[in-house]
């Protein structure tokens, strides 16, 4: 008779929750929260109801207490760090991960490096992605893998290793636009910059509207001497993303060029404004005033 009380209330709540009756669904499944039997599907109903409704902590708090009493529950587990990861709780994720088996879960080797390669530890996340890459040569992920290798790569300033992966990942991930994006960055650090504007060209025609592309689509340009046109990318960064201070350092240089004395003092103040350590501008101001 019980089980059909509980079984009653758990459909009510699912239907308010189809209703979008974030409330009294909220309601109805926390009285469940302390029935052994809906304990689970209840903590993961919750989660997402409150992930909704933009209640991220409510979400940390019912999983966090549902993987302290529950710590074998590798499933709810790794549900737990896909969220953590997804809104930049990495430290969090991370213990929770080192708690999961990597023989038994093949895809924690991923989120590990995740985690790694967000607070800054490239080194650690290269170890992880390889790993991943090696003990899953079929993974759907593996693609994915194989650009955050990369990206970690570059961070390391190991640009061929992260050209290499770069590669590797644009046999599949051709249309995904961060690969040229970042096999731009890599040529450009590698002083190659028609392979560079190659690739960031690509990377624009998939995604216009992502201004750091027009930035270093602006960068690359100057490099090989089109001032005009790296002027038109950096325009098209101002009115796609915020103003950052090398850029307007950058802007400074191509009015120098073009003899606008005037106009490229303003970059440079408008550039010491947003970063007072700017290079570029710090260094015209400190010959200016040596004068």
């Amino acid at each position: 008779m019980l089980d059909e009380k509980l079984k009653i209330k758990f459909e009510e709540a699912e239907s308010f929750e189809k209703a979008n009756q974030h409330l009294h669904a909220i309601q109805i499944y926390s009285q469940l929260l302390e029935e052994p039997s809906y304990k689970r599907k209840v903590t993961i109903k919750l989660a997402s109801i409150y992930e909704r409704v933009d209640r991220i902590d409510s979400s940390i708090n019912v999983l966090e207490n549902y993987v302290n009493q529950f710590n074998d529950d590798n499933d709810v587990k790794k549900l737990y760090a896909h969220f953590l990861l997804r809104y930049k709780y990495y430290e969090k994720a991370l213990g929770l991960l080192r708690t999961i088996s990597i023989k038994e879960n093949c895809d924690i080797d991923f989120l590990l490096g995740l985690a790694n390669f967000n607070l800054g530890d490239h080194e650690i996340a290269i170890i992880n992605f390889k790993d991943f890459i090696d003990r899953n040569p079929k993974s759907e992920l593996l693609n994915e893998a194989n650009l955050y290798l990369a990206k970690s790569y570059a961070e390391t300033k190991n640009l061929d290793a992260a050209l290499e992966y770069a590669k590797q990942s644009e046999k599949i991930f051709e249309a995904n636009y961060e690969v040229h994006h970042l096999k731009a960055v890599v040529y450009y650090l590698k002083q190659m910059y028609y392979n560079a504007f190659d690739s960031i060209l690509r990377a624009i025609k998939l995604n216009a509207a992502e201004p750091p592309l027009h930035f270093w689509a602006g960068k690359i340009l100057m490099k090989v001497g089109e001032f005009n046109k790296a002027e038109q990318h950096f325009n098209d960064y101002l009115q796609l993303g915020q103003p950052i201070a090398e850029l307007y350092s950058l802007m400074g240089l191509i009015k120098l060029n073009q003899k606008m004395q005037d106009e490229a003092e303003k970059y440079f103040e408008s550039a010491l404004k947003l970063n007072p350590n700017e290079p570029v501008a710090l260094e015209r101001k400190l010959k200016a005033e040596k004068k």
